[in-house]
């Protein structure tokens, strides 16, 4: 795969390969949108990477590109999540397209 970014910090990050759906998928990857909401089925934690790819729900097919965000917050309140979800701020580290 052709990947564009730069290393991790220390290695011990777990990567989290999720769907994005394509609306979204451009505001991702410019930075426009940096935060995330996922059901916290996965235990993310902050300094873990998630590879976001490019999903049309329409379809049900992805369209061949992900970007790599580094999570940099996890918000889990109760009183601002729904239960099992979390808010996570993240921050573009790389991107490519799949071969």
């Amino acid at each position: 795969m052709d990947w564009v970014g730069c290393a991790g910090e220390g290695g011990k990050e777990m990567r989290h390969d999720v769907k994005c759906w394509s609306k979204y998928f451009d505001d991702v990857k410019s930075g426009k949108k940096p935060f995330e909401v996922r059901f916290n089925d996965r235990d993310y934690r902050v300094g873990d990477i998630i590879r976001q790819s490019n999903f049309d729900p329409e379809t049900k097919k992805y369209i061949g590109e992900f970007v790599d965000c580094r999570i940099t917050y996890i918000l889990d309140n109760p009183r601002f999540c729904k239960d099992g979800f979390v808010v996570m701020g993240i921050f573009v580290v790389g991107y490519g397209r799949e071969k």
